[in-house]
C-alpha cells in the first residue's frame, strides 16, 4: 500500500486511482465493485448439487430412491409388492376392485372373452374391457366393464373403434375371400 504524506490518508491501491483509500486498501468505489463481487462469489452463488448416481453396478442411471434410479427402483417395487401395482391399476383405471376383476376372471375361466386364450398362456395379465362410448378415453367408470380380453383383442377392437358394424364387415370380408386349397368359397 502506498504510503502519502505524514498525516495523509493512503491512496487506492489500484492501479491509476488517485482517490483516497477507505477500507482494505480501496477507495469507496471500487471497495463496493470488489465487495459486490465478494458478494456473488462466496454467498450469493447457489452451491452445486452433486448428482448421485444408481447403486447398481454399471447402470449409471439418474438417482432416483433409495439410491436406485427409477427403472431399477419401480423393478424393486414390483419384486417387493407384486400385486400392489396392478391393484392400484385396475381400481384407478377401471374403477373396480382387484377382487372384482378376480372374480370376472373366474367367471370366464382365466380365458380371454373373445378367443378363449388361458391367462397362463399369455405373456400379460388379461386386459379390461369397457364400453368407450360410456366412458370415453382411458379411466372407466367401473358401470360398463364388459369382461376381461387378451391383448390382440382389445387391440382389434380398439383399433375398430368399437365399432359392431366395422367388425361384421370385417368378418364378411374374411369369409368372402377365404381360400381353401386353391379355390374361392
Amino acid at each position: 500500500m502506498p504510503v502519502g504524506k505524514a498525516g495523509s490518508q493512503p491512496q487506492c491501491t489500484v492501479n491509476g486511482c488517485n482517490n483516497k483509500s477507505r477500507s482494505s486498501g480501496l477507495c469507496q468505489e471500487h471497495y463496493a465493485t470488489w465487495d459486490l463481487w465478494r458478494r456473488r462469489q462466496d454467498w450469493y452463488k447457489p452451491k452445486k448439487r452433486i448428482q448421485q448416481k444408481c447403486s447398481i453396478y454399471g447402470c449409471g442411471g439418474k438417482h432416483h430412491a433409495k439410491g436406485l434410479c427409477r427403472v431399477h427402483y419401480n423393478a424393486k417395487e414390483v419384486l417387493e409388492n407384486p400385486g400392489r401395482n396392478r391393484k392400484y391399476h385396475v381400481l384407478n383405471t377401471y374403477n373396480i376392485t382387484i377382487e372384482r376383476y378376480n372374480n370376472i376372471s373366474k367367471n370366464q375361466n382365466s380365458k380371454c372373452a373373445i378367443c378363449g386364450s388361458n391367462q397362463s398362456e399369455l405373456r400379460n395379465k388379461l386386459s379390461v374391457d369397457h364400453d368407450h362410448k360410456c366412458c370415453q378415453g382411458e379411466k372407466s367408470c367401473g358401470k360398463c366393464i364388459r369382461g376381461l380380453i387378451c391383448g390382440n383383442c382389445n387391440r382389434g377392437i380398439g383399433l375398430f373403434g368399437d365399432s359392431v358394424e366395422l367388425l361384421q364387415a370385417a368378418i364378411n370380408y374374411l369369409k368372402q375371400y377365404r381360400i381353401i386349397g386353391d379355390s374361392k368359397l
